[in-house]
């Protein structure tokens, strides 16, 4: 069985609790190049495009002209996705670039300084600071330094930038491990039971992102803390029963051959780059789940389960979304 970290479903099929994942808890956004709409399942994104019909460049232009004329300049990419009635997606396909649109109604484009990723990463870290949790996308447009649509331009979606951010802000004086088990206690001593994903963010004083960065896995933590399969130090699921100094070395391994960087795709995130961010090194994933490695009597294969092969290194943002998918695996380069 399957179960999900943020609502505690169980399915029988790894491909029924991704399925799952991506529709209920939005880490499947499909979002049109059009007019900018999101959709969560492919089935909505599709019906969408088929109701679609071409947008000409006479149309293009006269929604900009239009737009032009009511803030009495060109409108920046941002105001466009925000407010226009086509995005700036649309422009660029039939144009060629946003700059090349707005000089085809005879006008220049106004200036834009490129906000740097990290700067938009510390104003979600910020506001989360504040809240005590990561900020909704109301929350981040109303009170943020940078409104959740320029985020989610940048990272693909809001919720993909607010995994980006999911740490504990630079600076912050780091957390007691104590601290964190002491805040599960409460939590499931107030609900009667040991508190899920949402539960944690939503009621918790500490945004489960911190626990992951902490320990790896939410079911980690929660078993650390006394709950879930196992308990105590004799948890024979954790990586201290094949030894702190031999994992140690396996895991130098796994960081050399892997360069040194998160393997997903498109990630170029490095040990100094997550350093700094996070304030912790680069995690180290089991490809097939440890839990896989526990016979029926309850033995754990832990050199089975720490074999290279099943080892691969991620940045923290992409360990939480692959535990979702497990025995799955990344598609490594």
């Amino acid at each position: 069985m399957y179960e999900c970290d943020y609502c505690d479903a169980t399915f029988e099929a790894v491909s029924n609790l991704g399925g799952h994942v991506a529709s209920a808890h939005r880490y499947g956004e499909y979002g049109c190049e059009t007019c900018g709409e999101t959709f969560t399942s492919l089935a909505s994104y599709r019906g969408h495009l088929g109701g679609q019909t071409s947008i000409g460049r006479d149309e293009l232009q006269t929604e900009l002209r239009r737009f032009t004329k009511e803030l009495g300049r060109p409108p920046t990419r941002d105001e466009m996705n925000a407010d226009g009635a086509y995005s700036v997606t649309a422009y660029r396909n039939e144009f060629g670039s946003w700059c090349d649109a707005i000089r085809s109604i005879g006008h220049n484009p106004v200036q834009e300084r490129r906000v740097r990723d990290e700067e938009l990463l510390k104003a979600i870290r910020d506001l989360a600071d504040e809240l005590g949790r990561a900020p909704t996308a109301p929350e981040m447009d109303d009170q943020g330094a940078y409104s959740q649509r320029t985020c989610a331009n940048r990272f693909g979606s809001w919720a993909n930038a607010v995994l980006e951010a999911g740490f504990e802000p630079a600076g912050q004086p780091k957390i007691a491990t104590s601290e964190l088990l002491a805040e599960i206690d409460r939590l499931a001593s107030r609900l009667g039971h040991p508190p899920t994903v949402k539960e944690m963010n939503s009621e918790g004083r500490y945004h489960v992102a911190t626990y992951y960065d902490r320990f790896e896995s939410w079911r980690q933590a929660k078993r650390r803390a006394g709950y879930g399969e196992s308990h105590g130090k004799g948890d024979g699921w954790n990586r201290q029963a094949w030894g702190d100094t031999r994992w140690r070395r396996q895991r130098h391994r796994v960081l050399k051959r892997d360069d040194f960087c998160c393997q997903t795709p498109g990630c170029d995130v490095d040990q100094s780059e997550h350093r700094a961010r996070c304030g912790t090194e680069l995690h180290i994933h089991h490809i097939t789940p440890r839990r896989e490695f526990v016979d029926m009597d309850g033995r754990y294969d832990a050199e089975a389960a720490n074999e290279l092969d099943n080892l691969i290194t991620l940045c923290a943002a992409h360990h939480r979304f692959w535990e979702q998918f497990a025995p799955l695996q990344p598609d490594i380069r």
